[in-house]
């Protein structure tokens, strides 16, 4: 079934790069054919002129740029066609390097990192080879930042259950997915600052100039008496005093304006591309049909009484893209005849007492439309992934053939797994290399994917609702002279805070005080377990040290498992599948022996 998948992607791929060449070539045709046609026009206008066809002449001054601005609309629709196919060439790329393991290059979202979560570092959950590069089809800086949130902490259920419900459809709808990414990802950029941000707070300040009646009527009556002002000096010959004071008045009303103007355009200038996104992106939703409660409810949002939000967001858009014109030279010629700027302010303000109720709305749902589509295309990809079920009751995990996402499937090993009640610590010993804290890591960043509403790596998955936990990639910091073991006593003790709260907690932790030595890790990491296993938690503890596996002994709380490694020759071979029991293998010894140090003593 995944051969099968990667064909596919391959083979739009090949159809999206063909359309491309194609559309490229119609493209260039056409650019040569509106040259062409410019000079033939500036041409037969000139002749007609010379020779006095008057008819003719006034006829082609009129039909002339009618038809090139059909020319011109059409060249246009092809050029974003072409670019369109070429996105969807790039997003079936992005999808087969997903399949094959491939992340680099791929939004990571390590901006989003906090230094001191609960898991975020220890499970890859941003950077490099990341869960966010698997998972981030968004092309919004509002998706992106969705999509971390709900990485960084797990939803309700009846919350995880509807997007499941989103996730199930959407995973049917490819076409409609992909295009809905390639119409954000036309204007995406990268932005240094949160333009969404920006125009919502924008959005949220009070109008100045439409509760001024000054500003409203001057608007109007000014460039009228522009309008009329000029044809009277035409045709009844008035003189040049009149216009000259109706100049100085809208120099005056736009000298009032002009800091307010500054600001605004400060303010919503980098929102342009932004708004053209979102348009688009609206548009897609609202031309679609959907089945679940979760996506019809989204959809529901943009439902507005008199015209489409898609038409009111480029509409508001248009209006910023025209007062982002100001730096442009014929602007100002132009208002300074019909005040452009104080007509543009009024028509922004208009629109925000309109509208400014459901902008966050809109915004919310198209983030949440992104998010879930690429847990849709997770989904889709990975057909032998499972939608994990969901379970009130605490301290559950149970999962067959659980593995890790961010190995390719081709090195990926899988394993079947329980832990069942309150206290349940599974205390996993392995030699070295032998893959404990991959299952740890596999064991968590699959229970945050169940947790977001997305699909697991699993043939099947049951996990209560939980806080998860861990501590592996404990650091040192010589900035703050803080030691690794120090560094990791305070993990150790947000642990143990976070255990103060009503929430469950499941927690992997590996090696833990290895900065320390041999006695007092041992005596430290039992007096811990002991202490856990009290307390409202579960999960795993991976150790090198075998005398912890004895602690199984003092309950039924805990349990042993294991992985394991065999010598063979100058070999040591792994099965990466975890066993019941402690460990009985180690190579700690030949892997240093291999490593060029002699004189191992053999055990």
């Amino acid at each position: 079934m995944r051969d099968q998948i990667l064909k596919n992607y391959q083979k739009r791929k090949k159809s999206f790069a063909e359309s491309f060449q194609r559309l490229s070539k119609k493209s260039s045709r056409l650019s040569w054919l509106r040259v062409l046609l410019f000079l033939a026009y500036l041409i037969s206008v000139v002749f007609l002129a010379n020779i006095g066809a008057e008819s003719a002449f006034l006829l082609l001054l009129f039909i002339g740029p009618i038809g090139f601005a059909f020319l011109v609309r059409y060249h246009n629709r092809i050029s974003y066609e072409k670019k369109h196919n070429g996105i969807l060439k790039e997003i079936n790329e992005e999808e087969i390097a997903r399949l094959k393991g491939k992340l680099r290059g791929l939004p990571s979202g390590d901006t989003y990192l906090e230094a001191d979560h609960p898991y975020a570092l220890d499970l890859d959950i941003f950077g490099q080879n990341s869960l966010f590069q698997l998972l981030c089809r968004a092309t919004t800086s509002a998706g992106k930042e969705m999509l971390a949130k709900w990485l960084l902490k797990g939803a309700q259920l009846n919350e995880v259950e509807s997007r499941q419900e989103a996730v199930k459809e959407l995973s049917q709808k490819l076409e409609w997915r992909q295009n809905f990414q390639a119409s954000g990802r036309h204007y995406e950029v990268q932005e240094e600052e949160n333009h969404t941000q920006i125009l919502l707070n924008w959005l949220k300040e009070p109008n100045k100039l439409s509760r001024n009646p000054f500003y409203v009527i001057g608007a109007w009556l000014l460039p009228l008496s522009v309008l009329a002002y000029i044809p009277a000096m035409m045709y009844l010959e008035w003189n040049y005093y009149g216009l000259s004071v109706i100049v100085l008045l809208n120099i005056f009303f736009l000298g009032s304006v002009q800091a307010y103007a500054q600001d605004t355009h400060r303010k919503t200038s980098g929102s342009v591309k932004t708004l053209k996104a979102y348009s688009s992106l609206i548009g897609m939703i609202e031309g679609e049909e959907f089945s679940s409660n979760k996506l019809k409810g989204l959809q529901a949002a943009f439902k507005h009484e008199n015209q489409k939000s898609s038409t009111e967001i480029k509409r508001l858009g248009f209006i910023l893209d025209n007062l982002d014109s100001r730096a442009n030279l014929v602007y100002h010629i132009f208002n300074i005849l019909f005040i452009l700027d104080i007509q543009w302010l009024l028509r922004a303000e208009r629109w925000r007492s309109n509208m400014k109720s459901d902008v966050n709305k809109w915004f919310e749902a198209i983030s949440e439309f992104e998010v879930l589509s690429g847990m849709a295309a997770l989904n889709f990809s990975n057909p032998d992934f499972a939608i994990p079920q969901i379970v009130s009751s605490d301290h559950q995990f149970k999962a067959q053939e659980l593995g890790h996402p961010l190995i390719p499937a081709e090195k990926r090993v899988c394993n079947d797994f329980e832990l069942d009640g309150i206290g349940s610590i599974a205390i996993v010993t392995g030699s070295n290399m032998s893959g404990k804290s991959t299952f740890e890591r596999t064991m968590g960043i699959n229970t945050v994917l169940a947790l977001a509403g997305a699909p697991v790596c699993a043939k099947a998955m049951v996990v209560s609702q939980t806080q998860v936990f861990t501590s592996m990639r404990t650091i040192d910091s010589l900035e703050e002279s803080v030691s690794s073991f120090y560094a990791e006593l305070k993990r150790l003790r947000q642990l143990l805070d976070l255990l103060q709260d009503e929430k469950p907690v499941l927690f992997m932790l590996d090696e833990i005080l290895k900065g320390t030595n041999s006695h007092d890790r041992h005596e430290g990491a039992a007096a811990l377990i002991r202490q856990l296993k009290d307390l409202n938690a579960s999960g795993l503890v991976s150790t090198h040290d075998i005398k912890l596996s004895e602690l199984a002994k003092e309950s039924d709380q805990l349990k042993n498992f294991s992985f394991e490694s065999q010598i063979e020759g100058d070999e040591i071979l792994f099965d990466y599948k975890i066993h019941e029991g402690p460990c009985r293998s180690f190579n700690a010894s030949k892997l240093m022996e291999k490593m060029g140090i002699k004189g191992i003593a053999k055990s």
